[in-house]
């Protein structure tokens, strides 16, 4: 559902290799990170692709659209799990970590849904 950039080699050989990676993360972070598109159709959720997240310091990117049922519930939000690497929908926001600078439950990345359902 989501792949995962890989971070930078810090061997000296791969220099220009990590340089490609690091530019390429850099640019894919600038262009869309946090901007998760959301559809809505009656009580389908679709997470569209292309989507580039920040998931405990690893950069993703969604490689294709992700059809969710909305839960009976008005607020709810988005949480990326990486070690399955699966999206879901969830009524718990999580907490705020300082350090990462996002929403978590666990280790799972949450993003409010900015819709009025």
């Amino acid at each position: 559902m989501f792949i995962k950039y890989p971070n930078p080699y810090n061997i000296p050989k791969y220099i220009e290799t990590a340089y490609e990676r690091q530019n390429k993360n850099i640019n894919e972070l600038f262009l869309g990170i946090e901007r998760i598109k959301i559809r809505r159709n009656i009580n389908t959720i679709t997470v569209e692709k292309g989507a580039v997240i920040d998931l405990n310091n690893n950069t993703y990117k969604l490689n294709s659209d992700i059809s969710l049922t909305a839960p009976n519930s008005d607020l709810y939000y988005v949480q990326f799990n990486e070690d399955t690497t699966t999206v879901i929908l969830t009524t718990n926001r999580g907490t705020w970590n300082k350090d990462k600078q996002g929403y978590y439950n666990e280790n799972n990345r949450i993003f409010e849904v900015q819709e009025n359902i």
